[in-house]
């Protein structure tokens, strides 16, 4: 059988994700869990078939498909085919509720995906990391929930996205921002990429995320800060700086610590204590 369920110890508990079970090449049959899991799920179906009823509501699940159960959902599903093959996980941590509820993943749902590699590549990478012996393996599995969690985010805001040139306009700046991050650029410089006023690109992210364009890419660089401290907990504070795009290292500490509560040495040190 390969499900993974592992048992964490309290240092890991301390972790911003840590994995509370994972599976690969499943064989579902049936299962009912009236009470809901106690951790967040992602299921995605690889092959076969199956049936899945939540919220008095029944969805026939097929290949390259994906199924988000918030914890403690009540639900009920099994095989309708000769197989039902899935990838699956289930995770908690320090900062998956908050985190979730900041990206709206609240509510069940169901999704077709566009390109289903990305997601089953990462359930892949997370139960071979969970089942071999690498000593910081749980930081690892730390940073591939979190990347896990922005791509069902990704796929959501895909799913619920309307065709407008606006919403094109405003994927457009994102894909810029997530390929260009590690880079300095100006408001101006955002704005020519999609042959926009920076007045106008202010508007939109106003628009979509209540915030201002830098405010969103200074959250966007912490976080990318906030992976590499995990994943490369020997990198210099001015070499991680520098990866994320903020050229002074004194100011990137003292932005971390403004957001996070703590600098970021010690944010390793919390996460490397005892793991």
């Amino acid at each position: 059988m390969n499900a993974f369920f592992p048992t964490n110890t309290e240092h890991q508990s301390q972790l911003p994700f840590y994995l509370t079970s994972s599976g690969i090449y499943f064989n579902e049959t049936e299962m009912d869990r009236s009470l809901g899991y106690t951790s967040p799920q992602w299921i995605q179906t690889i092959s076969g078939a199956g049936k899945f009823f939540v919220n008095d509501r029944e969805y026939d699940i097929l290949p390259n498909t994906g199924l988000f159960i918030p914890a403690h959902v009540p639900h009920h599903y099994k095989k309708s085919a000769e197989s039902w093959v899935t990838h699956w996980v289930s995770f908690d941590g320090k900062a998956t509720t908050e985190l979730l509820t900041s990206l709206g993943l609240t509510h069940f749902d169901y999704v077709s995906l566009i390109e289903p590699n990305t997601t089953q590549q990462l359930l892949e990478k997370i139960y071979r990391l969970s089942t071999n012996a690498y000593h910081h393996k749980y930081l690892k599995i730390s940073t591939l929930i979190y990347e896990l969690i922005y791509e069902i985010y990704q796929i959501k805001n895909t799913k619920n996205m309307p065709h407008s040139h606006e919403n094109q306009i405003f994927q457009t700046l994102l894909t810029f921002i997530e390929n260009h991050y590690m880079h300095d650029f100006s408001l101006a410089q955002l704005a020519e990429t999609v042959d926009r006023s920076p007045q106008y690109i202010c508007r939109l992210f106003q628009e979509e995320l209540r915030m201002r364009p830098f405010e969103y890419i200074r959250h966007y660089r912490l976080s990318k800060s906030k992976s590499l401290l995990l994943s490369s907990p020997d990198l210099s504070v001015q070499d991680v700086a520098s990866q994320v795009g903020i050229k002074s290292p004194s100011y990137f500490s003292a932005l971390f610590k403004k957001e996070e509560k703590i600098t970021p040495r010690e944010f390793v040190q919390l996460h490397q204590r005892g793991i």
